[in-house]
């Protein structure tokens, strides 16, 4: 769910960008697709792929060149 100021944030700044004023129900469905997106591609990155090491039984193994 999105608040009531991070919606109005998000009005403000989609009006800077685009020119284009949207009503609440419309930015409430946009805001709320961009964080589905965020949430879905933002992952942290997992230390062992960060580095290129797999680990198995406490022995890196490289897996990148």
């Amino acid at each position: 769910m999105v608040s009531t100021q991070a919606l109005n944030e998000f009005k403000q700044i989609y009006k800077e960008e685009y020119g284009i004023e949207l009503d609440s129900q419309t930015a409430l469905e946009k805001a709320e697709r961009l964080l589905m997106l965020m949430r879905a591609v933002y992952r942290p990155i997992k230390l062992d792929c960060k580095y290129g090491y797999v680990y198995e039984k406490n022995k890196p193994k490289k897996i990148r060149p």
